[in-house]
């Protein structure tokens, strides 16, 4: 293994637990890669207890105020579903019980926000930052097989869409 690839997967396991969705998305793509390519999977368990210990103490509640058009849980969702769909991309699926878990995961919850009218009622009103992260992610995980691209695919791109419709209204 490269000394720098050495030097990157111990750095990746020093960073502290990640407490919340901001945090998941900034640390744990980074870790999983790590322990991916150079690290024979070993912290695949501590990523998952990670993701498992924010799902517990935030999810109902960032899930609650994202479909109450509350802003800052809408921005924390999408955090958390980016984390889900950056760190799935660079899981293996050799370790599928942790793969399945982040695809569930994103399935949980595009599934629960469309039961919930998020995409018809609430995603409209969404902030430039949270349209295009949400977006972003519904359509990587469409790529990545953890959503069906039949279903959420238009509604990943109407975020996106918005984003690039806010931007050049913004212009005129």
């Amino acid at each position: 293994m490269p000394e720098d690839g050495q030097e990157l997967l111990e750095e990746s396991r020093g960073l502290d637990e990640a407490k919340d969705s901001f945090q998941l998305l900034k640390r744990l793509p980074l870790r999983m890669f790590c322990e991916t390519q150079y690290g024979k999977k070993e912290g695949y368990q501590d990523i998952i207890n990670q993701f498992e210990s924010v799902r517990q103490r935030d999810y109902e509640r960032l899930l609650l105020g994202a479909c109450e058009g509350k802003e800052e849980e809408t921005w924390e969702l999408a955090c958390f579903l980016a984390a889900c769909a950056d760190t799935l991309e660079v899981t293996s699926m050799e370790i599928y019980e942790h793969y399945r878990y982040l695809a569930d995961l994103m399935k949980t919850t595009v599934r629960q926000l469309s039961s919930r009218g998020f995409f018809k009622d609430k995603a409209p009103g969404l902030s430039p930052r949270s349209a295009s992260l949400l977006g972003q992610a519904i359509l990587k995980g469409g790529k990545l097989g953890a959503l069906s691209q039949e279903k959420y695919e238009s509604a990943g791109r109407a975020l996106s869409d918005s984003v690039r419709h806010h931007k050049e209204e913004e212009r005129l």
